[in-house]
């Protein structure tokens, strides 16, 4: 994991707070990380399998 994704965490009560107040948001970006990171395996795995030509095709 790319540790510049991870927000900082200052206090752990100013995050409570940031939670409650941004529950949509934080879970939005949640779902557009995982989806990043499932795109990124899927691709690893296409050019594991084909090689660069199937890579290049699926991008």
């Amino acid at each position: 994991m790319n540790p510049l994704s991870r927000p900082v965490r200052d206090k752990p009560g100013n995050e409570k707070i940031l939670q409650n107040r941004n529950s949509r948001l934080i879970s939005f970006e949640n779902q557009a990380a995982m989806y990043v990171v499932y795109s990124i395996v899927q691709a690893k795995r296409r050019m594991q399998s084909g090689g660069i030509n199937s890579y290049r095709y699926y991008l």
